[in-house]
């Protein structure tokens, strides 16, 4: 939902795989959340076009394979976004967002005793539609 200059994002099974084909082992990867939730503020609070930082938390998991050795962990999450929301006065909007997900947790490895922080990055590009925000004024 959104505002003029801040929005609320709750969203839900978001998923980040990824694939590295390295020289000796290929590495492989996925980070995710069930639940999230974020709060977005708009730089310019009446523009048709805007930058935005958010911030949020959600519940996730983390699988991942360094070394030949798989790690895995789920637990809180904290959540920081940088976007531009395009057509924002418009039934259709669109934004490019990179995100970055810091787990409160540790990841461990199968079998061993060992640890390893898995934060996560990504780069998207988002759709959205709905009744415009935009409210027309009529002199009678």
């Amino acid at each position: 939902h959104e505002l003029d200059r801040v929005a609320v994002d709750l969203s839900f099974l978001n998923l980040i795989l990824s694939h590295d084909l390295g020289p000796d082992e290929p590495e492989v990867g996925a980070t995710g959340s069930l639940v999230q939730i974020m709060v977005h503020w708009f730089t310019s609070a009446f523009a048709n076009h805007s930058t935005y930082l958010g911030a949020g938390i959600s519940w996730g998991w983390t699988g991942a394979v360094e070394n030949g050795r798989a790690f895995g962990g789920s637990g809180m999450q904290g959540q920081i976004a940088l976007g531009y929301e395009m057509f924002r006065a418009s039934t259709i909007r669109l934004f490019p967002q990179i995100d970055l997900t810091l787990p409160f947790y540790m990841s461990d490895a199968t079998g061993v005793d060992d640890k390893l922080y898995t934060p996560s990055a990504a780069l998207s590009l988002g759709v959205g539609w709905g009744k415009s925000s935009t409210i027309g004024v009529v002199n009678s």
